[in-house]
């Protein structure tokens, strides 16, 4: 499909801010390196500019720049969000969530942003051990409270802290019974600083599961992950790779 008939097909489609703009898919023609120069969101080869993402196409006839703007961009974190993650580090007074997704927003958040909740702000109460509040691997609801140089998160509201947690012996999920957790399998007892609406939070797990993957994966190749080969899950621990 070439650029002129793009542009027949589409033109009106409507893109943010009320202007109309003409939708793109990945590798569609946009025009050639001899008009324009690329600019976001877009990649040259051999000469010719072609769209990089699913977005919407924006002209700079002044500055002779093809960028496309895309239709369903990431999800900038802000202070006072509400966002879903995995904890991924312990800590003695704090926890690393690895976040996931702003609470019922499914797009993904921009970069890969990790999350510290420091113990003054797990629970209302006094806090001697951080275990008996998260495990590795809980689900966490927690508040965006900083994005300026790193990402500060709190959990000490009731609606706030662990949404979903497995067993840490058997991994069976665990269910809410008279202010504990309690292992429908084997049943273990445990403790976890819940959010009000425990075992009842409804996301799409499928995407949830996969960014979660993602996240694992790339945290293997930086070198920091669980030691690979341990037959007890219990005996795993995060560990940084020693060079």
């Amino acid at each position: 499909m070439g650029y002129g008939e793009t542009m027949e097909e589409n033109t009106g489609e409507r893109g943010a801010g009320g202007k109309n703009h003409v939708l793109v898919l990945p590798g569609e023609f946009l025009g050639t390196s001899e008009e324009y120069f690329p600019g976001e969101g877009v990649y040259e080869e051999g000469g010719e500019i072609f769209s990089s993402v699913v977005g919407y196409l924006e002209k700079d006839e002044e500055e002779r720049v093809l960028s496309v703007v895309p239709a369903n961009p990431p999800v900038v974190l802000r202070r006072g969000d509400h966002v879903l993650g995995v904890v991924s580090g312990l800590y003695e007074s704090m926890v690393l969530v690895d976040i996931l997704m702003v609470d019922g927003n499914p797009r993904p958040v921009a970069g890969t942003p990790t999350g510290a909740i420091h113990i003054s702000k797990m629970d209302r109460g006094y806090v001697s051990d951080v275990k008996k509040l998260f495990r590795l691997g809980d689900i966490v609801r927690a508040e965006v409270v900083q994005t300026n140089m790193s990402v500060q998160l709190v959990t000490h509201y009731p609606h706030l802290g662990v949404v979903f947690a497995r067993c840490t012996r058997c991994r069976t999920p665990m269910v809410k019974e008279r202010g504990r957790l309690r292992c429908p399998n084997c049943d273990n007892v445990e403790t976890r600083k819940m959010a009000d609406d425990y075992g009842n939070v409804r996301f799409e797990k499928s995407v949830f599961n996969e960014r979660h993957r993602e996240r694992r994966k790339e945290r293997r190749d930086r070198g920091i992950g669980p030691k690979r080969g341990s037959k007890n899950r219990r005996d795993r621990r995060w560990t940084k790779k020693r060079s």
